[in-house]
């Protein structure tokens, strides 16, 4: 919840601890990671300037103005969640768009379903060997070439099963 903006009060509903206590671990984690902080502020200090937010990969998301403490409090964490979320669901659709067809050729698969950061495909049971190279290549290796300015690598976990309830680790 902290890189969406959660604040004190929220940490300590969820935490089951005083305010106190929150603010206290709030402000140790900000020690810790200056740069997320800094990231928040800037993305704030840009909507309250020019009442939008433009993703790494060119979505607009457009802040009305601002003119309540309510709403200013919940359109920061808006565009603290649109930029990142918004982010990762460009990457994920510009990686299912170019596996889709390889998906097919190489594995007799599709893709069914994407749930927030998660892909659900599905592949003839006979294939399923070298679905984790197939991953490593489109996930980890072809992010990386396409979007060099993400700082860490992707990863993924695979898992199998007869539907989206019963899935385990792939092995």
């Amino acid at each position: 919840g902290i890189a969406y903006g959660a604040v004190a009060s929220t940490i300590a509903d969820e935490l089951g601890i005083e305010k106190e206590q929150a603010q206290v671990l709030l402000d140790n984690f900000f020690k810790l990671f200056p740069a997320i902080e800094k990231y928040m502020d800037n993305t704030y200090s840009t909507i309250k300037r020019d009442f939008r937010l433009t993703t790494y990969l060119g979505r607009v998301r457009r802040f009305p103005i601002l003119r309540h403490k309510q709403e200013d409090f919940r359109a920061r964490n808006q565009a603290i969640n649109f930029n990142i979320q918004s982010t990762a669901a460009d990457i994920m659709c510009s990686q299912m768009i170019e596996m889709k067809d390889a998906l097919r050729e190489d594995f007799g698969g599709r893709i069914l379903s994407q749930v927030h950061d998660s892909i659900l495909f599905e592949f003839m049971k006979d294939k399923i060997g070298g679905v984790t190279e197939f991953f490593n290549y489109y996930i980890t290796k072809r992010i990386s070439e396409k979007f060099p300015w993400i700082p860490v690598p992707m990863k993924f976990d695979l898992k199998t099963g007869p539907n989206f309830g019963d899935l385990t680790g792939l092995k």
